[in-house]
């Protein structure tokens, strides 16, 4: 009689190379699980740490600690009164009064997780160890992609360390979770050999992004983009992603209308490197002739908005110099990688990171909404740094010689 495999049996004979992942006895292999092993580890390290040395967020009011239930960063209270509002008896009711009302509406998912976990003062910490695994499990599937496009130790241990994602894994809110969904949405849809369960899992997750977050629709905007123009696709197919996507632009727009309203409210009152859009829009260079100082100023609103979508800007609130600079160093291989992409050949990754950071330039700009594509950017800003060392190194060998 042969007896039934266990769980842990089963999954010590999985067959990782299938996921992207090197064959432990590769020769690369190991330099894949030091990175691996350092995410992990500190991850862990800091869990423990701001258990008894919490750090403060915005303000010394509020304190980041997996301990703390997080006020701040996602906004909880404006989520909490949308979990009530769906998870009701009357969800059809209270929707049609909350649209008619013109409250702000969010989307569905967080406002769940938020609910599931029962996320309240005396009830922090089941959240916050899930967001830990969360965390976890984005570090590994982006090492693992990272590793696949011959990514040296070096920079997998940089990326592994990158303090933007250490500080959402505890700063709750959808910030992490949308990133791990969009990971997985990002390695299934562009896999080079693609099966029909791939196609599902992308659909699945960016079914799931939509429900987290509205900027998915850049995402469904990507979508129909390669559907329609770029894939080999026949003419029903074509037809078909376009009314899914006309169908989902109608009813996201209908249901988030207040929500971008006020997005897009809110950026024209936000500073940028001290003076509002509208002061850039009227001109900030009034010592120079009338047509000059509107083409610097719109010049110097486009390099601020970029730098500060990158994170390389002072801190919003009165956060420390070492909490900003912590924040901020990553821009340094983000905003090269910005620069690199769009001076390469057309690629499809160009047309998604173009769509995902439009609303981020027309918008506010914050380095937070672009978490997801961090390992993207991190990539070819990795190949520009390396494109510039070859050149320079190349300039200074005939030189020497």
């Amino acid at each position: 009689m042969q007896i039934k495999e266990s769980l842990f049996e089963k999954a010590l004979k999985l067959d990782f190379t299938k996921v992207g992942f090197p064959p432990l006895n590769s020769e690369r292999a190991n330099h894949l699980y030091i990175a691996i092993s350092v995410a992990i580890l500190i991850r862990i390290a800091v869990f423990f740490y701001l258990i008894y040395y919490p750090v403060p967020n915005y303000n010394p009011q509020q304190l980041i600690s997996p301990i703390i239930m997080q006020t701040l960063v996602g906004d909880i209270t404006i989520y909490r009164a949308a979990g009530k509002m769906y998870f009701s008896r009357n969800i059809i009711t209270n929707i049609k009064h909350s649209l008619h009302a013109r409250q702000l509406m969010v989307c569905p998912l967080y406002p769940a997780l938020l609910r599931i976990f029962h996320y309240t003062d005396g009830c922090v910490l089941p959240l916050s160890i899930t967001y830990v695994i969360f965390s976890i499990i984005l570090s590994i599937l982006w090492l693992g992609w990272l590793f696949n496009k011959k990514v040296n130790l070096f920079w997998l241990i940089f990326f592994a360390i990158i303090p933007n994602y250490l500080y959402f894994t505890f700063s709750i809110s959808t910030d992490l979770f949308f990133s791990l969904l969009f990971a997985i949405y990002y390695i299934y849809y562009f896999k080079e050999e693609q099966t029909q369960r791939d196609v599902y899992i992308w659909i699945l997750m960016a079914a799931l992004m939509l429900l987290t977050r509205p900027n998915t629709l850049s995402i469904i905007i990507f979508i129909a983009i390669d559907y329609i123009f770029i894939k080999n696709n026949n003419r029903l197919q074509k037809i078909t992603v376009f009314v899914i996507f006309v169908i989902i632009s109608i009813l996201s727009g209908i249901y988030f209308y207040d929500y971008f309203r006020l997005y897009l409210k809110d950026s024209f009152i936000q500073p940028l490197f001290g003076y509002t859009v509208g002061d850039y829009i009227h001109g900030v260079y009034n010592s120079l002739p009338k047509w000059l100082n509107y083409v610097c100023s719109y010049i110097s609103l486009f390099l601020a908005k970029i730098t500060y979508m990158v994170g390389l800007r002072p801190s919003y609130c009165n956060q420390t110099f070492e909490f900003v600079f912590l924040r901020a160093y990553t821009g340094l291989v983000l905003l090269p990688g910005l620069i690199y992409l769009f001076y390469q050949k057309q690629n499809k990754d160009k047309i998604l990171i173009l769509m995902f950071i439009l609303p981020v330039i027309i918008g506010i700009p914050c380095e937070r909404y672009l978490l997801p594509i961090y390992p993207l950017l991190f990539l070819y800003g990795i190949r520009s740094i390396e494109a510039i060392y070859r050149k320079m190194r190349m300039r200074l060998i005939p030189a020497r010689s």
